[in-house]
């Protein structure tokens, strides 16, 4: 007959050497958060109104006909549109209160 085979292993002298510890991780803190960069927003464009526009163009033509200045309705509109937008950048945001003047 066969012997059994021994399940009581004895530990071998390779397994009974003492290895480092892992390293313990530190927990994240929650509370550092890397600072949030603002994306880059475009400036927002007025909306131009076409009624606006038109009328603007028109004195323009006016007084450049007054004056006899050469020119035609594509460089008055071209014109108008310039000054709308420029009056628009320069004028505050509407956000903001004026002082009353009393």
């Amino acid at each position: 007959m066969r012997k059994k085979p021994d399940t009581t292993k004895k530990p071998s002298a390779a397994s009974l050497r003492t290895t480092k510890p892992a390293p313990i991780a530190k927990p994240k803190e929650s509370n550092t958060k890397p600072p949030r960069t603002r994306k880059a927003t475009p400036p927002v464009e007025p909306k131009l109104s076409m009624d606006e526009i038109a009328t603007r163009a028109y004195f323009i033509a006016e007084n450049r006909r007054r004056e006899g200045r050469p020119g035609d309705e594509h460089q008055d509109w071209l014109e108008a549109e310039r000054q709308i937008r420029a009056e628009a950048a320069a004028a505050p945001s509407k956000g903001k209160k004026r002082p009353s003047t009393k």
